[in-house]
């Protein structure tokens, strides 16, 4: 923006009623503001005597003291009556006077637009930096504005003007209280990604516009025909030049944006682009490609809500980190950066109270606000350095409830909170859990049995108390680590635990006797997810890739492996469900073919 040059005159007794200013009832002309972070400097010169003005940028400080330190008077500013003030506010029109011609500098940052909200009658309106031609206001109800725009000049008083200037006030009369939007920008969406006519996409698309700096929201739209009268998808509250949205596998579709401003204003439809998907269910990216994703956790309520925990790299100085999504994935914002040896292992979101988050890198952390604060809970929970929270787990009746299990070179204990986590209490009764507690499992049906999977002897221990007693399951000491365990949604009686090294075993009493499963024992099982829409399946995050399993007449096992098939190891860190079980979320190791977030429809 170029330097602009402003020779605001005005004359002594200006603050008076002139042109039949009336003075209405006690309403205040207010605007919102939209700046970018980019800083400009704008050159005022001021007429000895009153000068009508407005601070055509956002500034760090606004006083008049500061901004014009040679004015004589306060500003004044029109509220139905004239009203002094000390400090200047874009979007308002203020008289200040001067005791000569004198020129300022205005630094701070671009204002692009601006929305100004009328009452009936005169208002002293300002406007934004850029000069805007009077046919480009839009004003809202059409029709409301009485006459001209009026700046003050010191050869002919007021003078109607075709363009308003950034650092000049204005005089306009509404007939109604309404809106005035002024804006310098190109206000239809362009397109970002996918790019026109794009084949082979994703069929979790992201739809990426250019921004608009002054919008309220979006209005994407999408739909299977070019005339939008088989519309699949229409959300006129996206926050966000980005939306991802959820197709059909070997599909065309096509999608076009607006951009809705306050006041009921809206821009033009974008251009009609189109896109056609990928022809078969396969493993797709999701996001965060450059880190080691190590947990996931979806809300129960809102499934655009993901948060995601990452693991630390010490030979490439890369810290675990704690991710959130609040729009399925098309942005990530992070929470938390770890330190040294931090890695985010877990993450539980409470059930019930869902702002309410738990996660594990080396203490617990827990969160009330969605994840904006974090604070420690370990209180009577032993950690240093050597000994870490490996595993947490909530009561899903009672989400005061909580069990941690701790580990490392010197072994570890378990532990119950009944207050959420605002105190712990060791449970692990002598040396019954006493070598590192790394996996536990909470029956769905009742809270009460709980089982918890050891490192150091490799043994799964049991309570139907809540942990006043603990008896060891039929496993006994397999001397390898219980790497998962999990209970059936459908029947408590059916439990699943993966032994490090020795493979995959199924109890259907409550953890008496085990049978080992048809998975070969050389298939490290990281997670066990039993489906809660079809009983007896079960999905398998594994070192070689995804497994799904059945149960029924005709029990099988096979690998849901498409699209990660030139990776270097397929290997999946963990899973979680997404979009009531028609989706997988998957977790990857960066440096083994692409890390992050990965996706696929489980069957069409």
């Amino acid at each position: 923006m170029q330097h602009i040059n402003l020779k605001i005159a005005l004359s002594v007794g200006i603050l008076f009623a002139v042109m039949g200013f009336g003075i209405p009832t006690n309403y205040s002309t207010q605007s919102k503001t939209y700046q970018t972070n980019e800083t400009d400097t704008v050159q005022i010169v001021v007429n000895e005597g009153w000068n009508l003005i407005s601070l055509p940028l956002i500034v760090p400080d606004g006083r008049v003291s500061v901004l014009f330190p040679s004015a004589i008077s306060s500003a004044f500013k029109y509220e139905g009556r004239y009203i002094p003030c000390d400090t200047l506010e874009p979007g308002v029109g203020y008289w200040l006077k001067f005791a000569e011609e004198k020129s300022f500098l205005i630094r701070g940052e671009n204002v692009y637009c601006k929305l100004l909200e009328l009452q009936s009658g005169w208002n002293l309106i300002g406007v934004i930096s850029y000069p805007i031609a009077i046919g480009e206001i839009v004003n809202y109800p059409e029709g409301n504005l009485v006459g001209d725009f009026f700046a003050y000049d010191s050869n002919s008083y007021y003078k109607v003007f075709d363009t308003l200037q950034p650092g000049k006030g204005y005089w306009i009369k509404a007939k109604q209280k309404g809106t005035l939007w002024i804006s310098s920008v190109n206000t239809t969406p362009l397109l970002l990604l996918p790019i026109d006519s794009a084949i082979n996409q994703s069929a979790f698309t992201i739809f990426r516009w250019s921004d608009d700096e002054c919008k309220e929201y979006y209005h994407l739209q999408v739909a299977e025909d070019s005339n939008f009268t088989q519309i699949i998808f229409d959300d006129s509250l996206i926050a966000e030049p980005n939306h991802r949205v959820y197709l059909s596998y070997n599909s065309s579709y096509y999608w076009r944006v607006a951009a809705k401003y306050f006041g009921g204003l809206r821009s033009e439809w974008s251009s009609v682009w189109q896109l056609t998907t990928l022809d078969s269910l396969q493993w797709e990216f999701f996001g965060l490609e450059d880190e080691t994703v190590d947990a996931i956790a979806v809300h129960p309520n809102d499934e655009k809500i993901i948060y995601v925990g990452t693991g630390f790299d010490f030979s490439a100085g890369h810290m675990g980190k704690l991710f959130k999504s609040t729009n399925s994935g098309s942005t990530w914002d992070t929470l938390i950066v770890g330190q040294p040896l931090f890695s985010f292992r877990d993450i539980v979101v409470d059930p019930i109270h869902p702002e309410t988050v738990y996660t594990i890198p080396l203490p617990v952390l827990k969160s009330t606000n969605g994840g904006k604060t974090w604070f420690e809970i370990i209180n009577g929970i032993y950690v240093d350095w050597e000994t870490r929270v490996q595993s947490l787990a909530i009561d899903p009746l009672n989400t005061n409830i909580l069990y941690c299990g701790t580990g490392g070179f010197f072994c570890g204990r378990f532990y119950k909170s009944t207050n959420g986590g605002e105190s712990w209490r060791d449970i692990a009764r002598g040396d019954t859990l006493a070598e590192g507690v790394v996996s536990i499992a909470i029956d769905p049906n009742n809270p009460n049995i709980v089982y918890a999977g050891t490192a150091e002897l490799g043994r799964l221990w049991k309570t139907s108390d809540a942990g006043e007693t603990w008896t060891l399951t039929g496993l006994g000491e397999t001397g390898s680590t219980i790497d998962a365990v999990a209970v059936d949604p459908f029947n408590s009686n059916k439990v699943y635990a993966r032994v490090r090294f020795m493979g995959l075993f199924k109890s259907s009493d409550g953890g008496t006797t085990w049978v080992k499963t048809q998975i070969p024992d050389s298939i490290g099982v990281f997670t066990i997810l039993f489906s809660k829409l079809q009983p007896g399946t079960i999905y398998l995050a594994t070192a070689y890739g995804c497994i799904i399993m059945s149960e029924g007449d005709n029990p099988y096992w096979f690998y849901l492996n498409e699209g990660l098939e030139n990776f270097i190891s397929k290997s999946l860190n963990t899973i979680r469900f997404y979009k009531n079980e028609n989706y997988l979320l998957a977790g990857r190791t960066k440096g083994i073919g692409n890390g992050g977030i990965y996706f696929r429809k489980i069957s069409n």
